[in-house]
């Protein structure tokens, strides 16, 4: 670990976790001191895709992200999309104040066959499938 623990002049330990744009910024995280990852942001595996990711693709990434962080703890967010991000293979328009709008679970919700693979895939990959 490349810092300290993170305690306060009392004694009380505080816990660091990482923020996580992809697979490669777990190792960087880890190696400063993260104690876990508070958020793996997945959006990376379906922004600018014209297809949607299938479920042994996001396995896989997942998979990888809770073998480098060695039984820590991870939190992995379902996809964030709408907004400013460009997701092809839903047809997104663009909206006027996309980041009050129509965004992450809605579309999650308006789309089961997205959320279901994703939550299908993150089950899959704690379970070591």
């Amino acid at each position: 670990m490349a810092n300290p623990p993170a305690t306060t002049p009392d004694g009380l330990h505080l816990h660091l976790w990482a923020n996580v744009g992809g697979l490669d910024d777990v190792a960087p995280a880890l190696a400063a001191g993260a104690e876990g990852i508070g958020l793996f942001r997945t959006e990376f595996l379906i922004t600018g895709r014209q297809t949607l990711p299938s479920d042994d693709e996001q396995s896989d990434i997942y998979r990888r992200v809770l073998e480098a962080t060695a039984k820590r703890m991870v939190v992995i967010r379902t996809f964030d999309i709408g907004g400013d991000k460009d997701v092809p293979a839903l047809g997104l328009r663009l909206e006027a104040n996309p980041f009050l709008g129509y965004r992450a679970i809605r579309i999650g919700l308006d789309h089961p066959e997205l959320l279901q693979v994703q939550l299908r895939a993150i089950l899959r990959a704690a379970c070591g499938g």
